[in-house]
């Protein structure tokens, strides 16, 4: 129960916490009391993405919702596919932002000094990793929608000739 009330805190208030990277070679999650002392602190994810949060926690509420109302109903209704697809389009939105804002990536080259030359094109790397994996999920979620949209037009009933 604790860990849901912590994923839940650093939902709504990120700048409680920070991912980080320690001296020892250790990725962590602290608060930033601990992390405003130079114990060579490299935040991974930038504020940007931080901004996107509370809007992703909202879509993925919106998902668990739907998912215990299917499970209680048992079976999809029209209104239940128009709110599937509603809570996908806002995630599908959500993304695209995601994906032609700015950098979710924290990390400078300066944070990195242990890998020298070499910093550059590990943040380059992890920026164009970052943008892909958004624009697959932007993709696949787009084709998921479409697909649902048979599903959202009224049925026509077929009336016999004779």
């Amino acid at each position: 129960m604790l860990s849901f009330a912590a994923i839940l805190i650093s939902n709504f208030y990120p700048q409680l916490f920070n991912f980080g990277y320690s001296a020892d070679s250790l990725w962590f999650i602290a608060s930033n009391e601990i992390t405003k002392h130079p114990i060579g602190f490299a935040p991974l994810l930038s504020e940007a993405f931080f901004r996107y949060v509370p809007y992703l926690t909202v879509v993925w509420a919106l998902e668990i919702l739907l998912n215990i109302l299917l499970l209680r109903q048992g079976y999809w209704r029209p209104a239940t596919r128009r709110f599937s697809a509603a809570v996908k389009t806002a995630g599908v939105g959500i993304c695209a932002v995601m994906l032609f804002g700015p950098s979710l990536i924290g990390l400078r080259p300066d944070m990195l000094t242990m890998l020298g030359s070499a910093a550059e094109v590990v943040i380059f790397s992890l920026n164009i990793s970052a943008r892909i994996v958004l624009a697959i999920i932007t993709g696949l979620e787009g084709i998921e929608i479409i697909r649902s949209i048979p599903h959202l037009l009224p049925k026509k009933k077929v009336t016999p000739l004779a």
